[in-house]
């Protein structure tokens, strides 16, 4: 139930955190064709290899004719005539970088929109569709963020319940040793009783057979 609680409270801080979408973050970076203007998202909690699968997915989503495929030289994730109605009725190519290692990072994004590279300066009336472009892809990574806590935490509980279950067993095990262990007392008290009479029953009868001894003793001294 915490756990259950937990996740709720990080959820509704997250969704509150960024129900304002942001004026996108605009900069100048180097990349394969030169410095050309870029948009960056910050990503945290997330290991990069999960925020590059979900950068895969992301743009596969936008039809591109080849990719979304990383590039071993430059370390680039390009997408070759991406469909993004919002930012030009063209196709688009898509060019995208993760910096950062561990679980905090930084994707960078270009967008060649054919002859140049989107910007605010040269599509102030693309920013808002960009905007919700980047958004959306920040909220995926959110998503997955508290998918993989939710996770981690369903894999505690099973834990949890795996100990419980050893628990379990480990007592009927005990109690079976104990209700073992009463017959067992139980079956000595009887034994206690039986050999009592036994004892008394085998004194009589060294009794009588020490009688008889003294009686041949008598007999014996008579004859002598």
């Amino acid at each position: 139930m915490k756990s259950y609680l937990l996740l709720l409270t990080i959820l509704f801080f997250s969704v509150s955190a960024f129900a304002q979408k942001t004026k996108p973050n605009e900069v100048r970076k180097g990349m394969s064709l030169g410095v050309k203007e870029a948009f960056t998202v910050d990503i945290q909690n997330l290991d990069d290899k999960e925020v590059e699968n979900l950068l895969i997915d992301y743009l596969k989503e936008y039809k591109g004719r080849k990719g979304p495929k990383r590039d071993r030289k430059s370390g680039e994730i390009f997408t070759d005539d991406a469909e993004i109605p919002a930012f030009s009725t063209n196709t688009i190519d898509i060019y995208a970088m993760i910096e950062g290692k561990g679980n905090n990072s930084t994707v960078v994004f270009w967008f060649d929109l054919g002859g140049a590279f989107l910007s605010e300066d040269a599509h102030p009336e693309k920013m808002e569709a960009l905007s919700e472009w980047l958004y959306e892809f920040g909220r995926q990574t959110r998503a997955r963020t508290i998918e993989l806590e939710l996770e981690a935490e369903e894999d505690r509980l099973k834990d949890l319940n795996k100990d419980f279950d050893k628990l379990l067993k480990e007592q009927e095990k005990l109690e079976d040793t104990i209700e073992k262990a009463q017959q067992m007392i139980k079956d000595a008290e009887q034994g206690l009783k039986e050999n009592a009479k036994e004892q008394d029953n085998s004194q009589a009868t060294i009794l009588e057979q020490k009688r008889l001894i003294d009686k041949i003793k008598d007999r014996l001294k008579k004859v002598n």
